[in-house]
This record gives C-alpha cells, structure tokens and sequence, in this order.
C-alpha cells in the first residue's frame, strides 16, 4: 500500500514561539545550519481559511511556477509543486487581505498546509508631506515621517494622501499556527537559520486612494510600535532584535532593533511588509509517532508541545504525517508537555517528555481510545463471490481527508483518527477489490464513538482498473495501478461561474521522470473536447500547449472515472518540440 501513504502523507511542519530570558542571548548557542538549497518535486495540497475560520473559496495560491484557485471548501492541490526539503515557499492571494505567506520543510511525499488570512482594514489616513501617524485599538501604531513616501518601485516622490493598512498578529494566540507569516524559521544578522520567539507582529501597507502601492523613501525609515501580549510582558527584553518576511523566501530576516518602551516595543524600519520581535533560539529534534490504544496510527493529528515551564506562553506546533509520524525542533535540554488535540483543537491528551539534549526519538506516543473524540472506523471488504477481499484497500474520507486502510487475509480493514469533539458527521467510504479490479459504491455512514463498524461492504459493481498509457517521442510507457505508480485526478470549480479546472496526473514514483500529467479548463463537468492549459511530460512541461484533449467520460461524484485521449506536439523551456499521445483511466480522487 506504499504508493497510497506517498500520495496522503502529510508534513509536520513545527514552528516555535517561546518565552525566554532577559538578557539577548541565544538558548545553548545558535543553529549552524547551511543554507543550501534542497529541491524537491512533490504534491503540495492544503485548506486555506478567511478571518473567521471559514474555509476560504477562489484563493490564488502559488508555488513556484504553479498557481492553482481554492475550491468552495477552501482546499487546494498541485500536482508537481517546485519545493525544498529546507524552506518551500508558498503564497495565498485574495482580494481584501493581505498576502499570506507559507514557508515549510518538504518532504518528496504529498505535504499539507493550513494559511489563515489576515483581513487588510484601513487604519487610517496620513498626509504623505506633513507625515503623521495612524494607530489601531490596541496600541499598534505607524507613523510616517513628512516627505517619507515614494511609489513602490518607481522611487518617484509621492505627495498626497496615503492610506495606511495595519493589522496586529499576536503570538499567543490559538491560530497563530495559521496566521503566522512564513513559519518562525529565520536568517539572523550572521547567516544563521533560527527559530524565533515572538513578542509581536504586524503587517503593513501604504496606498494611495486609487491604488496605487506606495513604501519608505531610500534614506528614510518609519516608526512601528508594537503591543508586548499581556503574559510577555514580565519577561520581556530591554532591547529586542526586529526581523521581516523575506518575500523572496518566506523566512524572516534579521534587521534593526526595537526597543522596550512600557508594554510595547518601539523600532525604526526601512520598509512595509510583516514585521516581527523576536529573539533567537536553539533547538532539538525529536521524532515520534502517535497511536491510538488499538495499536492504529493517527494520522493527520495536531500536536503542540510546551515548555513545561511556561506553558500558555508558546509553543512548536504541527500535524502528524500519513502514518503518524513527526520529527519537530523543540526547545533544548526543557522539560516539555506534548497536546494533542482535535480538528476543532480541544485537547485530547496531553503527557510530559523530555529534556532533550541531543536528537532522540522518543517513540510511541499513545492517545488513549477512551478520549471523546478518537474513532475507530472498520469493517470487512467482499468481492462479487461474497468472499473476502485478500488484496484491496478502503478509501475513507472524514472532513474533506482521503485516509486509505489496508485489508487483511480476513478481508477485514482498521483505521483510526481524531474528530471534533463537538460535533458527530459522517464518513464515506470506497472500497477496492485489487485481484479482481473491481469496486464498490461510494457510500456515507455516520460516524459512532468509539467505533464505527460499516460491517460487510461489497467491493464490487464497476472496474477499479486505472492507467495512463502513453508515447513520447517514439517510446512507450504504461501507468497503472502497481506500488510504483502514482495516479490521481480531480476538478475544481474555479470562481469565474460555470468554469472548472480539471488535473489528471500519472507519475512514475520509483522511475526516472515516467510521468504524463496536464490539466484543462472546461465549462461544466461533462464530456467534451478542451484545450490543454499545462502539461508535464516525463521531466519537460509547456503551458498552453496546442493540444486538446477529449474527455469520454467527466465524473461528477468521488470514485467515478476520468477517460479519455489525447495526442499532438508541445515545445519545451528549451525550445525542443516533442511528440506524445496518451490514453487515461483514473479515480476522482477528490
């Protein structure tokens, strides 16, 4: 079942926030980490939500050369995203809000993101000659100095009204694990990469009333003022580093100080974007794995681990992979409590660890079956005979999630996860009947505590078999259903009205560069003929190739297939033409 965890596994990607001793100085001695960068091409999929936590639909989201649009639920996903087992950058677009940020480790595997969207309020207006200062309610203040303003880019001196947008983030809150911009991973002044401990943030833009994107004359600086979070302020600094997002990276960047002035710190900028307090830390790695009591991982799970001595004061945070596996930087040679909480972050379980003083891997950690909101969902698959299935795997979903559960020699499949507590749902589940290349209907069941038992579920009413079988410039490949393959496909409804976005993807995971991906714009999901807007062929890609392809069969509901054909020429990046041709048979996966 290799190729189902490579297509699910989610990243733990840990970020830290602690509250530190007076004096500047780094924990145990700065991370020497080499910043060198690591590519890697892997799936990238995620959810992002608005200011109220709703999921937020017809978001630009981008990584690297790949843009795709949120759908109605928030969620999206790419294919062939450009990331780095170090630092991936990704950026989440929408009218209204700033520009989010997401910077994170990747893993060759599909990695998982959550990005909460900060609202752009104008907070007030300043008169670019006279300079002046806007502030928000809680003390967050911008003053510009007179004659301070010039259009972004251009350097040409600006003269006028500038509209001033502020938002505060603060550290301690609950959802900074979304709001904050990149991660807290950061470059200080000496090229070494850190982990920050935060005592405020704020983002920044000027406009002028048309729209025009104004910044701090070249020379020039601004003054940001910043409210110290109320279980901070004891142990705040005198004198604080200032760090901004590189927007190039999506990692802070040491530059200027702050300075402590009551319950707010006072530093000096040379120009807009997120700006953040921070002192630099130290850290450790550990790895571990979560389980339920009944022995099955839990996957996709949100832990938070806390310094045992300040536990409401920060934290490193992060989800569980496919299997339950991760691998955070926590706070060194501390003792810690580890949180495990879920989807809707009430706390499930929580237990002491550490100190840590070198890289340990602490093993299992079990989250007890009597908790109220882990759930064990189960059942047994038969094929047509009304036999058990040997060889086949159920499909379950839970809130938006694709979880794959092995059979057994019994035909009998497990698996469990952490629900909202406060809520019941439902779980639907597909079940797949390998030896015979058959599966079942796609059905919902509502979801029971502590087990939910769909019983006996036949596998069996359409063929399950999947390919993509294609020639590229004279060879041939076939994609199928073996370990070694890797075959998805999914539409997106677009927020243009009636315009959906399609991607078909087969992909070689343990051959070199054995792929045949594109994907298609169409007006409504059904058969038809439609033009090609990318395609990735075998390590080469071209955007809006002259291709078309014919789609003989356009599902409309999760576990119907995508069928169809295509054949043409498309030029490369270095101008070299290639001929392919390509017949698919793939699951709507999502």
């Amino acid at each position: 079942m290799s190729r189902y965890l490579k297509l699910i596994a989610f990243l733990f990607c840990s970020v830290l926030f602690i509250q530190c001793q007076k004096e500047l100085s780094y924990i145990g001695g700065p991370d020497q980490v080499i910043n060198t960068p690591s590519p890697v091409t892997a799936k990238l999929q995620g959810i992002i939500f608005n200011e109220n936590d709703q999921p937020a639909p017809g978001v630009t989201v981008k990584v690297g050369t790949a843009t795709v649009t949120t759908d109605a639920k928030g969620y999206f996903r790419i294919m062939e995203a450009s990331l780095d087992t170090k630092a991936s950058l990704v950026t989440a677009e929408l009218p209204g809000y700033f520009k989010a940020y997401r910077s994170f480790p990747a893993t060759a595997s599909t990695n998982h993101i959550e990005i909460k969207l900060i609202k752009r309020n104008l907070a007030g207006t300043v008169d670019a000659a006279a300079g002046g200062e806007v502030a928000l309610s809680n003390g967050a203040k911008v003053q510009l100095q007179p004659s301070g303003v010039v259009v972004d880019g251009s350097g040409t001196a600006y003269t006028g009204t500038v509209n001033v947008y502020v938002a505060y983030i603060d550290p301690t809150a609950n959802d900074i694990d979304r709001t904050v911009p990149g991660s807290f991973l950061a470059t200080d002044v000496n090229n070494n990469r850190v982990l920050l401990a935060s005592y405020g943030m704020m983002a920044v833009e000027l406009e002028s009333p048309s729209g025009q994107k104004l910044q701090i004359k070249s020379g020039s600086t601004a003054k940001l003022t910043m409210p110290i979070p109320a279980s901070l302020q004891s142990s705040a600094p005198v004198n604080m580093p200032l760090w901004f997002v590189n927007e190039q990276t999506g990692i802070w960047k040491e530059e200027g100080t702050s300075t402590k002035v009551g319950i707010t710190y006072v530093g000096d900028v040379k120009h807009f974007t997120y700006w953040n307090c921070d002192l630099p830390h130290s850290t450790n790695q550990i790895s571990f794995k979560l389980e339920s009591s009944n022995g099955n991982p839990l996957a996709y799970t949100y832990v938070r681990i806390t310094r045992a001595s300040h536990p409401n004061s920060g934290f490193v945070h992060g989800i569980t992979d496919s299997v339950g596996k991760a691998s955070p930087l926590v706070p060194l040679n501390q003792p810690l409590i580890m949180t495990v909480y879920d989807q809707c972050h009430t706390v499930q379980h929580t237990q002491n660890i550490g100190p840590f003083t070198q890289v340990t891997d602490i093993g299992t950690i079990v989250v007890p079956q009597s908790a109220n909101a882990v759930v064990t969902v189960q059942g047994t698959l038969l094929n047509c005979a009304g036999t058990p299935v040997t060889s086949g795997y159920a499909l379950v979903y839970y809130n938006h999630i694709p979880r794959f559960a092995a059979v057994n020699a019994s035909g009998a499949f497990s698996l469990s996860f952490i629900k909202c507590t406060s809520g019941g749902g439902d779980i639907s589940v597909l079940g797949v009947d390998e030896t015979n290349s058959q599966q079942g209907n796609y059905q919902s069941f509502a979801l029971t505590l502590p087990v939910t038992n769909i019983g006996s579920y036949s596998a069996c009413g359409t063929a399950s078999n999947q390919y993509v079988n294609y020639t590229y410039d004279g060879n041939s490949f076939s994609l199928g259903s073996a370990s070694s393959d890797s075959l998805s496909a999914w539409t997106e409804q677009q927020s243009t009205a009636g315009v959906f976005n399609t991607y078909i993807s087969g992909f070689g995971i343990t051959s070199n560069n054995n792929e045949c991906t594109f994907r298609f714009n169409s007006t409504g999901a059904v058969p038809g003929t439609y033009p090609l807007t990318q395609i990735w062929v075998n390590g080469k890609t071209a955007t809006h190739p002259p291709i078309s392809v014919t789609i003989t069969s356009f599902p409309t509901a999760i576990g119907q297939f995508y069928e169809g054909s295509f054949s043409g020429s498309f030029t490369d990046a270095q101008n070299v033409t290639h001929t392919v041709s390509c017949q698919f048979r793939i699951r709507k996966l999502f």
